[in-house]
Formats: C-alpha cells, sequence, structure tokens
C-alpha cells in the first residue's frame, strides 16, 4: 500500500492503492471497491480492518476507532 494519512486532509482526495493477498481467505479478492464519496475513508480505518484479519484486534489504530466498510 501507498498512501498516506493524510489522503483526505490536502489536494489528493483520490489515492489509487493495489492489494494483493487474500490474508489466508479472510480478505475477499478480485473486488474493486470505490470510497470516493464514502464517509468513513481513513486509512488508519482500513489497516484496522485488515489487522483483524490478522489476528491483531485493537479498540483504535491511529486516529480511527472504526474499521473500513467494506473490506469483509
Amino acid at each position: 500500500m501507498l498512501a498516506n494519512e493524510q489522503w483526505t486532509a490536502y489536494n489528493s482526495p483520490k489515492i489509487p492503492m493495489v492489494m494483493a493477498g487474500g490474508l489466508g481467505d479472510t480478505l475477499p479478492t478480485g473486488r474493486s471497491l470505490d470510497y470516493e464519496n464514502a464517509s468513513n475513508r481513513k486509512m488508519s480505518s482500513l489497516l484496522l480492518s485488515i489487522m483483524d484479519r490478522m489476528g491483531v484486534a485493537l479498540p483504535a489504530f491511529g486516529d480511527a476507532t472504526d474499521r473500513l466498510d467494506g473490506i469483509g
């Protein structure tokens, strides 16, 4: 993943990302997800969602407490 937490704070609201791998079949593959108009599209929320699938349950990460919708 190539991005940073400021992807909604500055003039780069669209950062294309590619994720490879299915995290041991816990992450559906072969999809294209569009978060351009989503209210919760923080990088920290994405990382929380990924950590959940890796067995790391955290209440918060960075500035996020919610998981990114549609990842699972």
